[in-house]
């Protein structure tokens, strides 16, 4: 599995789009509406991409955050990368088109999923690793 140093460990890469929308009166939603409406048209050309393993959506209604992560395997991760993470760039386009949207951005990022019985090993590797200092007198 690879690593960005060491012990931290990643089995995935993720692509983030993310975008601030507004309100007028606190209860006008039009430009979410409109953002959600964009990814529904580039959902299919996303899952299409190869190793794809998520695409999630969120919202945050408090801070007006929506955020798309697209989730690729390791090792399908350059070939997305050197096709400029298509469909971003019409993506961005479109969302930056709509009104009431700002601070449109993308950002990379690596992902490790804990499942239970790795919450355990790691829980055992620590007390090993504290057992072995406190025998070399740390």
């Amino acid at each position: 599995m690879p690593e960005l140093t060491d012990g931290v460990e990643y089995d995935q890469i993720c692509r983030e789009w993310r975008c601030k929308w507004s309100t007028t009166d606190g209860s006008d939603k039009l430009p979410l509406q409109a953002v959600q409406k964009i990814l529904m048209e580039f959902l299919p050309e996303l899952q299409a991409v190869p190793g794809v393993a998520t695409v999630q959506r969120l919202v945050c209604g408090g801070c007006y955050d929506f955020k798309v992560i697209t989730t690729v395997s390791e090792d399908k991760w350059g070939d997305w990368e050197s096709k400029g993470f298509a469909p971003e760039e019409k993506f961005l386009a479109a969302v930056k088109a709509v009104p009431g949207v700002a601070a449109v951005e993308s950002q990379s990022m690596t992902t490790k999923t804990f499942t239970p019985e790795e919450s355990m090993t790691s829980s055992l590797m620590n007390a090993g690793f504290e057992a072995l200092g406190e025998m070399m007198g740390e």
